[in-house]
């Protein structure tokens, strides 16, 4: 039995085969849905099945909503015998080794746990307000901001003398980034095709951020929501008590009003990184790192070093040691001097010699 990865990605393809490979290398799969905006071409030669029905996602449209739960049926189908399915974006990336993450998931204990940030969503909860009034952020892509905008006013004005009250179902909301045992991900396809989950989905249609609600209202709803980790506890609070979700996700993010928002983490974050012990980062720019890397490489003035540097840490198909020394014709000492002298020259380019200072 497997892992399934299920990615959403809209951007940076050299960050996204990059997570592939690791995800591979480290005994997973993959399932992708690339946003329809993007060009398929450049993602294509990732080890991973890729979603054939492509439209374009917006971001806090129900677009968004769709193509996870596309996403989610593909991977069931396409992996049916996974024992876990773990949502990423396209700017998620393992905080520690994803070899260590897959044994953690399969240990006997965690075979059915799922893990999902949520909240009964109620008066006084944070973003109550997105389930009584309508937003369309896909209707703002194809009408353009200006004709919206006055769609937008008739919509506040009619339903702020009639809020939407009647909802089909209690919503819970927490992350779009979630974990979920093969029974919570049966569960939640079952409930999304029952006539209950049907409201809710036509429902959410004019409803913001409804990424961020839906999962959770599927499996808070379904036949499996005692498998949600905090559900003994968090579970039986009465809708509006806890005002906010609770951070069971496996994910560090940022959330610094002050930086962006979440925040694009860098170095400086690293301690913070390790000490929430989580398994993944959010958001991170891979590609600035990995372009950074290439020009120092490329400015290392031994051809030699730059061999062995591409060909350890850089092409998509890395060798091992032994295999590149082999191919040098270098005994195991020769080769092992070259490639410190290598890291010790990268070290001097690498974003202006950054790292040497940090160690001297």
């Amino acid at each position: 039995m497997t892992v399934c990865f299920m990615i959403l990605a809209h951007s940076r393809p050299q960050q996204f085969l990059e997570l592939t490979r690791i995800i591979k290398n480290s005994g997973g799969e993959t399932v992708a849905f690339i946003d329809k905006k993007a060009n398929l071409q450049e993602f294509e030669t990732a080890d991973a099945h890729f979603v054939s029905r492509r439209f374009n996602v917006n971001w806090g449209g129900y677009s968004l909503t769709r193509a996870m739960q596309v996403l989610l049926r593909e991977a069931l189908q396409t992996y049916p015998d996974a024992h876990h399915y773990i949502f990423l974006s396209g700017q998620d990336y393992p905080a520690r080794p994803l070899t260590e993450y897959i044994e953690y998931l399969g240990r006997e204990e965690n075979r059915d746990r799922c893990w999902m940030n949520f909240y009964a969503m109620a008066p006084g909860t944070q973003f109550y307000t997105v389930l009584k009034y309508p937003r369309s952020y896909d209707l703002k892509a194809r009408l353009g901001n200006k004709v919206y905008a006055l769609v937008q006013k008739l919509w506040d004005v009619y339903y702020s003398r009639r809020p939407r009250m009647k909802y089909p179902v209690q919503f819970y909301r927490g992350s779009s980034s979630w974990v979920v045992s093969r029974e919570g991900a049966l569960a939640m396809v079952k409930f999304l095709d029952s006539n209950q989950g049907k409201a809710m989905q036509k429902f959410l249609r004019k409803t913001h951020v409804s990424d961020e609600i839906w999962g959770a209202t599927a499996l808070l709803n379904s036949s499996a929501k005692e498998h949600a980790t905090n559900w003994d506890t968090d579970g039986q609070l009465e809708p509006g008590v806890m005002k906010g979700e609770n951070k069971v996700y496996h994910h560090y993010i940022d959330w610094d009003p002050e930086r962006e928002n979440p925040a694009l983490l860098n170095r400086g974050d690293l301690e913070k990184i390790d000490a929430s012990g989580k398994w993944f980062i959010r958001k991170v720019d891979a590609e600035l790192e990995l372009d950074a890397i290439e020009q120092a490489v490329s400015g290392l003035h031994d051809p030699l070093y730059r061999r062995i540097l591409f060909e350890k840490y850089l092409q998509w198909d890395c060798k091992k040691d032994e295999a590149i020394l082999m191919d040098l014709s270098l005994s195991e000492s020769s080769y092992y001097d070259i490639l410190d002298r290598a890291l010790m020259a990268f070290a001097e380019l690498y974003r202006n010699g950054e790292q040497v200072e940090i160690l001297e």
